[in-house]
């Protein structure tokens, strides 16, 4: 098992349609710092105390908080008034934008190699 520890943050450049979740290295720079959440990841998520806040496993589910994009039929989630990728069920959307978007959360990810 791969363990990636550092600050939740939100990803987004040109042509991605959308922010990614993602963990920032402490001891890495540059695009080489990015985690990027994937499906049956373990995330563990402290608040600036320190104090686990959550743990769960990860489930990309495109479907909640579901929004029309604008001049077209296509339906994309959004988090904070951003459009997003996906959302983890079972986790408030406000809540879990305040975790990836405010940059005072830290996280751990659990990976399978």
């Amino acid at each position: 098992m791969k363990q990636y520890y550092g600050k939740l943050a939100s990803f987004f450049e040109t042509g991605c349609e959308g922010s990614y979740w993602v963990l920032e290295q402490f001891e890495k720079e540059g695009y080489e710092q990015y985690v990027f959440l994937e499906s049956a990841d373990e995330l563990t998520v402290y608040d600036e105390d320190g104090v686990e806040v959550y743990t769960g496993v990860i489930i990309q589910d495109n479907t909640i908080n579901l929004h029309q994009r604008p001049m077209t039929s296509i339906m994309q989630p959004v988090c904070k008034g951003f459009w997003v990728h996906w959302l983890q069920p079972g986790v408030d959307v406000n809540l879990w934008g305040e975790w990836f978007f405010s940059g005072r959360f830290t996280g751990i990810i659990k990976r399978q190699c």
